[in-house]
């Protein structure tokens, strides 16, 4: 189990009821006043109890005579108490839900508005992305939790506190007795929740290799796969080991545990029972008073009852410390791409305007990793369209992330408009990208949705546009409720399935319909058939002069209406002019391309030999 000093698990338990007092301040102050009430309770009914038991004792021996009112009155003082204990604890699990919605409105909102504005490079790092997972896995009731726990040991403190005074009250060695009795306890109940947690710890590698070999035999996205090369016996049988393997460990735990509860149980109860046999003795040598006898067990068994809720408390204490020294560590963590500091403070980018983008000796590396770009330096001048190509791994993708700001280039500069991006709020310069990243993404909402996506105002006009640009119109008008279609059945039994090509012209469609100043599109027609990709690319190229563009393809005949074109190698840039002085250069570019061009004629030319065989053998005929 983890190791957290008392410092850190107090400083975390401190965070969460401040958190706690600042949604619910006083529900918090009147729950505290409730458990106080309910610690004290349970030995007022106890003394009521002892106060019936004994005059019952005396009238039967004709020491007193107990009227009835005064029964009567007791039992209803009785009732009215136990009353007020069930009361308390019904209005102190309304208040718990209250509190719980209120606690848990501010985590999530926390943790979500945070995640919306990560940097894109702590998901690079083991460290700072296993905060991120296990923020993401963080329980907004272990605020509430940690506050029960307090409520708790508040209220066992109390009782225990007044059965020490009542066997003190009796005899101080009653005291002694009963923290001999229940220390075993207090550490077998210790060991018990520490190896639950080692546990934990322990099957955690293993409960997840369970629940992905379950997912591989429910999720709809293997289904294919899974009956054609039919594994799901394979992965049912790994999915089965991994779960015994589960259960024969948690099974040795219930064991071993069991046995030493047990065992401390069965002390228990021994020595419970034979301080029972010398109350009652005393009782007999009149030492005590027969109501002495209940109330004075009462109080021994309310110590150690004390003592093993405390030990509870303290570990829950430790466990939810954890979880909320991971979700403080995610809200501390300080973002590298902000606005840099200048006289005349952030920049925005100029709307209504055709942008310059130019990169200055830009060289850059992933945390930890290579060099990925070393020493590019291009300029896309206001209104262009410039191609970008390059092999798999050339850096392509790349800068693209350092052209939308996702991370800070490592040397050189990032200029829009002569002005270093740096100096640009981030928001605001996120707003005038449209984007079509290549690894795109469509969503359950409708097809009008996924397109104009969080935009409050949605022009039909515009949606139709784009839509027709990105040739999502062939396939949308063919359906019943036409954009307002839902894509998928997660919310609804009648959602529309698209293929992959129909998404990836869905995520054209919405990186035009923003109608932002530079567009990027990376890779848009990577899924797409070769007639829908023909008329793309004819409709974005009414697009040219009205925005700053960046295209990226491996398909080369794509790129040849660009106004320029970057040839990237290795991260570096190797060529760069239009397509007719590349040709001219027959350098990289005229090599890649003359292959591509070469593989569509040798099929032309044997389609064209098949044709001429054929039409030679009906003549013969």
């Amino acid at each position: 189990m983890r190791k957290m000093g008392i410092k850190n698990i107090a400083a975390n338990v401190w965070y969460s009821l401040r958190i706690l007092f600042q949604e619910c301040r006083w529900l918090s102050i009147f729950e505290i006043t409730m458990n106080i009430l309910r610690g004290l309770l349970p030995f007022g009914i106890s003394y009521l109890e002892k106060r019936i038991i004994d005059e019952l004792t005396l009238n039967y021996n004709n020491e007193a005579d107990l009227t009835f009112p005064l029964l009567v009155g007791i039992v209803l003082l009785i009732i009215a108490t136990r009353i007020v204990y069930e009361y308390l604890q019904v209005l102190s699990t309304k208040i718990t839900i209250i509190c719980s919605h209120k606690s848990s409105v501010k985590i999530q909102n926390s943790l979500l508005n945070k995640s919306k504005t990560l940097d894109r490079a702590f998901f690079d790092f083991p460290e700072t992305y296993d905060i991120i997972q296990r923020s993401g896995q963080f329980d907004s009731n272990v605020i509430l939790t940690v506050f029960r726990t307090v409520m708790e040991i508040v209220r066992q403190a109390i009782t225990m506190a007044s059965a020490v005074v009542i066997l003190f009250t009796f005899d101080y060695r009653f005291i002694l007795l009963a923290i001999i009795t229940y220390i075993p306890l207090f550490f077998a109940e210790k060991k018990r929740v520490e190896a639950t947690h080692d546990l934990q710890e322990s099957i955690t590698e293993l409960e997840r290799k369970q629940n992905y070999y379950y997912d591989l035999i429910q999720n709809d996205a293997y289904v294919q796969e899974a009956r054609i090369y039919d594994y799901s016996d394979h992965f049912i049988q790994e999915y089965s080991s991994v779960r015994q393997l589960l259960f024969n460990k948690k099974k040795r735990l219930a064991f071993k545990t069991d046995s030493r509860s047990s065992i401390v149980a069965v002390l228990k109860t021994t020595v419970e029972t034979l301080f029972f046999g010398y109350l009652a003795y005393c009782a007999i040598k009149g030492q005590i008073t027969i109501g002495d006898i209940t109330f004075i067990f009462t109080a021994f068994q309310s110590v150690g009852e004390a003592h093993e809720y405390g030990i509870r408390g303290i570990l829950r204490f430790l466990d939810s410390a954890i979880s909320i020294e991971y979700f403080r560590k995610f809200l501390g963590l300080k973002n590298s791409i902000v606005t840099a500091e200048t006289d005349q403070g952030k920049k925005l980018l100029k709307n209504g305007g055709k942008h310059k983008i130019e990169f200055r000796d830009v060289s850059f590396a992933y945390p930890g990793g290579p060099l990925i770009l070393q020493n590019l330096s291009f300029c896309i001048m206001p209104g262009q369209t410039v191609g970008l190509v390059g092999l798999n791994g050339a850096g392509k993708t790349t800068v693209v992330k350092l052209m939308l700001r996702l991370y800070d280039c490592t040397e050189g500069e990032i200029l829009i408009d002569d002005i270093n991006i740096k100096e640009y709020d981030p928001s605001a310069l996120y707003g005038q990208w449209g984007v079509m990243f290549q690894e795109y993404h469509t969503y359950a909402l409708s097809i009008r949705e996924n397109i104009a996506l969080a935009q409050d105002f949605v022009s039909d006009e515009e949606l139709r546009r784009s839509g027709d640009l990105a040739c999502v119109d062939d396939f949308v008008k063919k359906l019943p409720k036409g954009y307002d279609t839902q894509l998928y059945k997660v919310f609804d039994d009648e959602g529309y399935e698209p293929s992959v090509g129909q998404n990836q012209r869905i995520s054209c469609a919405r990186a035009l319909y923003k109608n932002s100043e530079i567009l990027i599109l990376d890779e848009p027609s990577a899924s797409i058939d070769a007639q829908t990709e023909s008329r793309l690319f004819t409709n974005l190229k009414e697009l040219r002069g009205e925005k700053t563009t960046l295209l990226i393809s491996h398909r080369l005949s794509n790129i040849i209406y660009a106004d320029y074109i970057l040839v990237l190698e290795g991260g570096k840039l190797v060529e760069s002019g239009s397509h007719a002085q590349l040709i001219a250069k027959k350098g990289n570019y005229e090599k890649l391309f003359r292959l591509q061009a070469e593989r569509y004629i040798k099929g032309q030319d044997i389609e064209s030999a098949c044709t001429d065989e054929r039409t030679k053998r009906e003549a013969a005929q």
